[in-house]
């Protein structure tokens, strides 16, 4: 599997956040932000996999930004409740807000700028955008903002290719990615799931989504706790998605009361973007691509 998720910038240190009073680290403004890795992902799935020319790739993205398309309801909600918050940061307003009010559902959406941008990696490949004018524009508005990028930060940045891990669900295997990511969460829950008839609390039904809220609960707190940038940190992933771990978390599930918190096993809320896309041929292609929640850092360079 490819890991194209961007690094924390060098120069940010984690001794920055504790003498600066954070508990943990903000969800908005430049400090949030990691270097930005979709792009070296699309080149490095396109150089391993592609057939057709990247402008050709690029090209129906590039006309729905510089022609528009309809807000969908979803979209128009999250921009709705992010205005208010983000409206005065720079450049929001100026993308997000046409007109000087936040989209409506059924609003075409146009955004020339980053059809400009889609329109140069078309034309001159992944290193416009983290050895070119891209990397320095969006580094010189971070670092006006209070950020600590520096052109190193893009320059170095480089997806990975790594071995995915799995569980056995009931007969049938599911693959995810191991830290830094959370994907094997739902393995983990998985685990937990299998010790449960299932079918028989009937879909939708209290036993049924108690069960499915409390086995998320359990595989959260050990994401919090264990989850980390396996470069800095030993990850007990073939621990955290074992039968026999599962069967211990599971003792702990109360059937007939929700509990307040769970504490994370003991080892020797926010959304994302997911695509599922598959063709003639038997190709087939997982994709997360996400900032983790609506509107991100709301830092627009």
């Amino acid at each position: 599997g490819l890991n194209a998720s961007g690094r924390s910038p060098y120069e940010l240190p984690l001794s920055y956040f504790r003498e600066n009073g954070y508990e943990k680290i903000p969800a908005y403004g430049p400090l949030p932000v990691s270097v930005p890795g979709c792009v070296d992902g699309w080149f490095e799935l396109h150089g391993k996999f592609g057939k057709l020319p990247m402008k050709e790739v690029l090209a129906p993205a590039i006309r729905y930004a510089r022609e528009g398309f309809p807000v969908s309801e979803l979209i128009a909600y999250y921009l709705q409740r992010s205005s208010a918050f983000f409206k005065d940061r720079p450049n929001f307003a100026e993308v997000w807000m046409p007109g000087g009010r936040p989209l409506e559902k059924g609003d075409v959406f146009r955004n020339p700028a980053l059809a400009d941008t889609y329109e140069k990696l078309a034309l001159d490949g992944r290193d416009a955008f983290y050895q070119g004018t891209i990397a320095r524009t969006v580094v010189d508005f971070l670092r006006e903002q209070g950020g600590f990028f520096t052109m190193r930060d893009f320059i170095d940045h480089r997806s990975e290719w790594i071995e995915p891990v799995s569980t056995n669900y009931r007969g049938y295997d599911v693959w995810e990615l191991p830290p830094n990511g959370q994907g094997i969460a739902a393995l983990q829950i998985l685990n937990i799931l299998e010790g449960y008839d299932i079918a028989a609390m009937g879909f939708g039904s209290a036993e049924y989504v108690h069960t499915f809220v409390e086995a998320k609960k359990l595989a959260f707190e050990d994401r919090a706790k264990y989850y980390a940038d396996p470069d800095f940190r030993d990850i007990p992933v073939q621990q955290l998605i074992s039968k026999e771990y599962a069967a211990g978390r599971r003792q702990l599930i109360d059937p007939k009361r929700a509990a307040k918190r769970y504490d994370a096993g003991i080892l020797d809320t926010d959304n994302t973007i997911y695509l599922t896309v598959a063709d003639q041929y038997g190709n087939m292609v997982s994709l997360i691509q996400s900032n983790y929640r609506g509107m991100g850092s709301g830092m627009v360079p």
